[in-house]
């Protein structure tokens, strides 16, 4: 089996750490960046009807798909 990293999981404490909290910030700031927090939402804002759940699921894949095009294109050319 292969390790990577050292990092250990924190247990759950009801104890407050300024080391766990800059940690947790960390993690966030990586994951809005990693994901485009900077980026509009999925969808255009208005009321979308569909005729299925499976005409619903292909338009959110589809939106999903352009979202992650558009974030792909800002880090090539950003």
């Amino acid at each position: 089996m292969r390790v990577v990293g050292k990092r250990v999981q924190d247990d759950i404490s009801f104890d407050a750490s300024a080391e766990k909290l800059l940690s947790g910030a960390r993690w966030n700031d990586a994951m809005q960046q990693a994901f485009g927090a900077n980026q509009p939402g999925i969808f255009p804002k208005g009321v979308f009807r569909y005729r299925s759940h499976e005409e619903a699921d292909e338009a959110l894949l589809d939106a999903l798909a352009k979202r992650m095009a558009t974030i792909a294109l800002a880090r090539r050319n950003g």
